[in-house]
């Protein structure tokens, strides 16, 4: 029994407690270069104190590099030691794949897109984008230290594979497993990532980047363009609950006497709330058949918007049963915020609205706007930049763990 001095338990939070601060040290060089203490104070909020015992400590586990004044300054500069190596980041978005390399700050070197009109096989697309990204990488020299995947879809499981699409007719899909069919050498460099390929949630990847624009640790993402994706975020950390699942949003069952949806549920919100599910309620989907659905999403927000009787219809409708899923999910998970990201982004009115007509009371106070529901702001590349930030995190959270071992 401990009888004095801190117990097992306390050094571990302590412990726990000096690597979260010692992430946030090396994610603020990582991305914006050497600095000296008092600017890394600043950024992080952390004390000058609590800034000087982690330096030290990175310093001594060799991930510290303590270099030169600046000129016309005494402060001496610290960089990050490995700062070095190439993410490769692939999104499949709405009509097309993207792939992008980028210097482990986050700085774009190149960027390769594949229409999926030209190559309909999702699959192929990713493929194609990806094998031009490492073929740039190997052109230029460069090392390649993380490749992620962004999807539209719920990913589960170890290994990892989506789970529940219903975007792409994928239903459960090793994607990992088809790209390196299709993109020879990708087993080999998975053997030597220390994460391997990571396959990522769009709405996870999103919501990592609106995170680092709002004052707040916790938030619930929501947004739909080629599929509803969401993510919940808790202490700064998305939740994964205990199977990988707890960011599934798109198949929660609001309708339980509704249609029989493509992952075996009845009344899931895609069945009621989905893209092509508006789109064809507006009238749209012959529209999204030749023009594609981004184009067809862009025409809907601006019938909307121009006050035509059939999307204003199909809008509401839709738009009930997403505030009847938030409604839910804010009581469930209590966010600081709510963030509407893809097509709810722009038309978040209704969708507020829904969510209002039906908030609990807690004393003379009504909770209607609590949580404040807000559209996104990181932009078009969110998913981009949250799946860089998410990569740089792994890699960090790797080298961390050999200078605060978990006890």
């Amino acid at each position: 029994m401990e009888t004095s001095g801190e117990s097992s338990g306390t050094t571990a939070t302590l412990e726990g407690a000096r690597r979260t601060q010692a992430r946030r040290v090396l994610m603020h060089l990582a991305t914006a270069g050497p600095a000296a203490r008092t600017d890394v104070a600043a950024a992080t909020g952390l004390s000058r104190h609590a800034i000087a015992t982690i330096t030290a400590k990175l310093a001594e586990a060799g991930l510290l590099r303590a270099g030169d004044a600046r000129t016309g300054t005494r402060s001496t500069q610290y960089e990050y030691v490995d700062a070095e190596g190439d993410l490769v980041t692939l999104v499949l978005g709405v009509d097309a794949a993207t792939a992008t390399v980028s210097a482990f700050d986050g700085t774009e070197l190149v960027r390769y897109l594949e229409p999926l009109g030209q190559t309909p096989d999702a699959l192929d697309a990713l493929a194609a984008v990806l094998r031009r990204s490492l073929a740039h990488v190997e052109r230029a020299e460069g090392r390649v230290v993380d490749v992620s995947v962004v999807v539209p879809s719920a990913v589960a499981g170890d290994p990892q594979v989506v789970v529940n699409d219903t975007a792409f007719g994928w239903g459960t899909c090793d994607v990992i497993g088809g790209l390196a069919e299709r993109a020879p050498g990708l087993a080999e460099l998975a053997g030597t990532l220390p994460s391997g390929i990571r396959l990522v949630s769009l709405g996870a990847a999103a919501a990592r980047a609106e995170l680092d624009g709002l004052p707040v640790d916790d938030l619930l993402y929501l947004s739909s363009d080629a599929a509803i994706t969401g993510a919940i975020v808790s202490g700064g950390r998305l939740v994964r609950g205990g199977h990988g699942l707890a960011g599934d949003l798109a198949h929660l069952p609001v309708d339980y006497d509704g249609v029989r949806c493509e992952c075996g549920q009845r009344g899931c919100l895609v069945t009621v709330a989905g893209p092509d599910i508006v789109l064809e309620r507006a009238g749209l989907a012959p529209f999204a058949e030749e023009a594609g659905r981004l184009a067809a999403l862009d025409e809907f927000v601006d019938l909307v918007r121009a006050g035509d009787d059939r999307a204003n219809w199909s809008w509401l409708d839709a738009s009930l049963w997403i505030g009847r899923a938030l409604q839910m999910l804010a009581l469930a998970v209590d966010p600081s915020v709510i963030v509407l990201g893809g097509t709810w982004a722009e038309l978040p009115d209704e969708i507020r609205a829904a969510f209002r007509a039906n908030r609990p009371v807690l004393g003379d106070t009504t909770l209607a706007d609590i949580p404040p529901i807000v559209v996104a702001s990181a932009g078009p590349d969110s998913a981009l930049q949250g799946a860089r930030q998410a990569a740089r995190e792994r890699i960090i959270d790797e080298r961390l763990s050999e200078a605060f071992p978990a006890h």
